[in-house]
């Protein structure tokens, strides 16, 4: 159920947080989970807005690893 998968999708995110920089972290956050424009969260952050791409890119790869099969979709 949508609270089960709310509640697992949080704890799948604190597991990983550590395993990222700050800065990483934030450019995730912000383009992937806020849905920020990359070109913003590239400014914000004095990233290239590629950086921000490949925030996210690797932050959803660690997610689905450790996520596989525990989230229904």
């Amino acid at each position: 159920n949508d609270e089960h998968d709310r509640h697992v999708m949080q704890y799948l995110l604190e597991t990983i947080r550590p395993q990222f920089s700050e800065a990483t972290w934030r450019a995730f956050v912000r383009f992937a989970l806020e849905d920020a424009p990359a070109e913003e969260v590239a400014d914000e952050l004095t990233i290239s807005v590629n950086s921000v791409y490949i925030a996210k890119s690797r932050a959803l790869t660690k997610l689905r690893q450790l996520g596989n099969g525990l989230i229904d979709g």
